[in-house]
């Protein structure tokens, strides 16, 4: 897969566009069609519009993939919140949770995208292995923040196909793969 550079906009809603962040605005038009997504968000920026999916991950007992599922099959959508997760054991919690998410899409091909917030911090993480992310697989967008940029395996293992960029802002999309024919 090569890596390409798109200038075309993701269309959003009006408001959410208005408010400034893409972000928003693409997690209310993956809403609007009923498209399935994970948020994994270390900062909890995205509590108030996801709180009906929200998973909080100090509770270790919602990092497994039927918690994922269920709430993924009620709301259509997940937010792990990982706001108050102790730092340091922030990584270990990630990649479990990472990882239910991962075991879920290779069971049920669900969800269909998974947004990570703040990539450049969180895919940095110590201890929250590349493999454990699986970005080759597709269905990845990378929220970028404040300038920051993202680890050169994460640039390599994938092809970035979309990349969107506002102040302070740069989304990264790795499309899902298509389903194999048969």
């Amino acid at each position: 897969m090569s890596t390409t550079t798109s200038t075309t906009p993701i269309p959003v809603p009006a408001g959410a566009a208005a408010a400034g962040d893409a972000v928003a605005g693409l997690i209310a038009r993956w809403r609007h069609d009923g498209t399935t997504f994970v948020v994994v968000d270390e900062r909890g920026r995205h509590r108030r519009e996801l709180a009906g999916g929200r998973l909080d991950l100090t509770h270790p007992a919602v990092v497994d993939a039927r918690w994922v599922n269920a709430t993924l099959h009620r709301t259509g959508y997940v937010l792990l919140d990982a706001c108050n997760v102790p730092r340091r054991s922030r990584p270990v919690t990630l990649a479990r949770a990472l990882a239910a998410v991962r075991r879920l899409r290779d069971r049920s091909g669900q969800p269909e995208w998974v947004l990570l917030e703040d990539a450049q911090d969180l895919l940095r993480e110590p201890g929250l292995a590349p493999h454990a992310i699986g970005l080759a697989d597709g269905g990845y967008c990378l929220a970028v923040r404040d300038g920051g940029s993202l680890p050169a395996w994460a640039t390599t293992t994938a092809g970035l196909e979309v990349r969107v960029t506002q102040p302070g802002l740069e989304l990264s999309l790795l499309p899902p793969a298509e389903p194999a024919a048969r």
